[in-house]
């Protein structure tokens, strides 16, 4: 595979995972508006429909207003005044605007509008079907796939799947954060996890994002985190010597199935692996695709298989393997399965 159609896989693999680990509808909207506002689609000189470009612009900017994680609720009143307002403007009526969209035509630029438009209507249904994401899967011209990509991971890195140390940031750091969320100097955050270090934060995925990440964005989850705008509760984490690990099926052929194991394992198609994936949609698994090794933690490993292990969206590769907490989703090929070290529910 090249180098683009690998990022396309990662953010199509992605998404998945943002639907199974419940990523806030907020983060997909401000996902959309920011990144299309970046790669600006709704160009052209199409004279015969200028109401619908510039809606789009607008809508652009209104939905990420709408749901910037510090804005008031009658700031969010105040935006769907105007949605609702300069949707009779363009002449689509007084009418639901998703409905509006409907009635369309099939355009790149009026595609992001519907897309937009669903976060408003059905935020968690945005987020489940995705179609911006899903239609970015395959190469487009005009898109910037490292770009979105890097958003994703700034917005809900892939690593951070795990509690955050128990520890409150100081007011001159909430401060710090808000201004930077509001006036969106990222620039600065390099020194704000400094502060953050000198006052005991031991939240070392924090730090590191703060200091290291390419770009931030708005909606970043340092930001988010430092703020008090917490990711929602995903299952207990509990890694340990001696803890039995449950896995469950997410996708089809293994919805709703668990498996339990306290020793070491592997996954695939064969029928002589302790977790044999036997089932329809397992076609691209391998006869032995992945291990699951107990070493204090649980570790993740893949086993040269063709189609690959996946990590909350990452490829893991065979020579380092990855420490496993309780939410992740591992995908092996097309099959995915959540990790929780909770015991089942009776």
């Amino acid at each position: 595979m090249s180098t683009a159609a690998n990022v396309r896989e990662e953010i199509r693999r992605r998404h998945l995972v943002w639907g199974w680990q419940a990523v806030p509808a907020r983060k997909y909207a401000l996902l959309v508006a920011d990144y299309y506002t970046q790669v600006n689609p709704f160009v052209g000189n199409d004279t015969s429909r200028p109401n619908v470009d510039r809606f789009g612009r607008r809508l652009l900017a209104w939905v990420g207003d709408y749901f910037d994680p510090l804005a008031t609720d009658l700031e969010r009143a105040a935006v769907r005044e105007r949605i609702e307002a300069a949707t009779v403007r363009a002449g689509f009526g007084p009418r639901n605007p998703l409905h509006a969209y409907v009635d369309w035509p099939p355009k790149e630029r009026d595609f992001v509008v519907g897309e937009l438009l669903m976060t408003l209507t059905d935020p968690a249904g945005a987020v489940r079907d995705g179609q911006l994401i899903r239609a970015l899967a395959w190469d487009e011209p005009g898109h910037d796939y490292t770009l979105l990509l890097e958003m994703m991971d700034c917005l809900w890195p892939a690593s951070w799947n795990r509690a955050a140390p128990p520890w409150s940031p100081p007011r001159e750091a909430v401060e710090w954060a808000s201004r930077i969320h509001r006036e969106r100097t990222f620039g600065d955050l390099p020194v704000l996890a400094d502060l953050l270090e000198d006052n005991g934060c031991s939240d070392r995925p924090l730090l590191d994002h703060c200091r290291n990440h390419p770009r931030h964005h708005r909606g970043c989850e340092a930001l988010d985190r430092i703020l008090g705008i917490e990711r929602p509760a995903r299952g207990v984490e509990r890694v340990g010597v001696g803890e039995t690990i449950r896995l469950v099926g997410l996708s089809d052929g293994v919805e709703g199935r668990e498996w339990s194991f306290n020793t070491p394992f592997e996954i695939g198609r064969s029928s002589a692996v302790q977790l044999a994936l036997q089932v329809q949609g397992a076609e691209l698994v391998s006869r032995r695709h992945a291990v699951c090794r107990k070493e204090g933690e649980w570790w993740l490993a893949d086993l040269g298989s063709i189609y690959g292990t996946w990590l909350n969206g990452v490829r893991v590769g065979g020579e380092k393997a990855k420490a496993l907490f309780g939410g992740d989703i591992i995908q092996c090929a097309d099959i995915a399965l959540r990790v929780d070290f909770s015991s089942p529910e009776v």
